[in-house]
């Protein structure tokens, strides 16, 4: 039997793991069978298994994938001239229509009982950190109103809220995306009219 090619095995591996998020966000980790998730790929069992050894072994790969997909975002090239607003709000757009691809995965690990929560604060933390450098890189020191941590925060907790409001409103393609300039202009100037700070 020929050896399959890396490029092969890599995209039978994004088919399995698309398939795992879709039955796993239908019918959650418990419910969701191998067998299922073979038939949503469109492939045996046998072969699943010669991919992964276990459910708990997609669901590690599926989280890994994530990870790996988020910090790429960081590194999208923006065009010259931007002003930071636009640049945040490109990246913005970036992760909304990422998450809108991703919306199954999210959704099953968004109601997945998480049993290693140091591993979940470590993949929390390295988001963090790359959110907190991109801003230190594309923002001038007067363009924040707080540190680049605390804006790391907040963009991160506004995005988990759009994101379940979204969900909630019945998950419509594109409408995440459409919102991004509305959650730009959150992250820069906040929900309210007023001002509590004197200027």
């Amino acid at each position: 039997m020929p050896r399959k090619r890396p490029e092969q095995v890599a995209e039978t591996r994004r088919v399995f793991l698309r398939s795992a998020a879709k039955c796993f966000a239908a019918a959650g980790f418990e419910k969701a069978t191998l067998k299922d998730i073979a038939s949503e790929a469109g492939m045996t069992v046998p072969t699943l298994y010669s991919y992964f050894a276990s459910k708990q072994d997609l669901v590690q790969a599926l989280i890994d994938q994530l990870i790996a997909e988020m910090s790429d975002l960081f590194d999208v090239l923006l065009p010259r001239g931007l002003t930071f607003a636009q640049k945040l709000e490109l990246l913005l757009a970036h992760q909304l229509r990422w998450s809108e691809e991703r919306r199954d995965a999210f959704q099953f690990l968004m109601r997945l009982e998480r049993r290693d929560v140091e591993e979940e604060t470590s993949t929390h933390r390295q988001h963090l950190d790359r959110l907190e450098a991109w801003l230190t890189e594309h923002a001038d020191p007067e363009e924040l109103r707080v540190e680049p941590r605390t804006t790391a925060l907040v963009i991160d907790a506004l995005g988990n809220a759009w994101f379940r409001r979204w969900l909630e409103d019945g998950a419509r393609p594109g409408e995440l995306v459409r919102r991004a300039p509305e959650y730009a202009d959150l992250v820069l100037h906040g929900v309210g009219t007023g001002s509590l700070v004197e200027e």
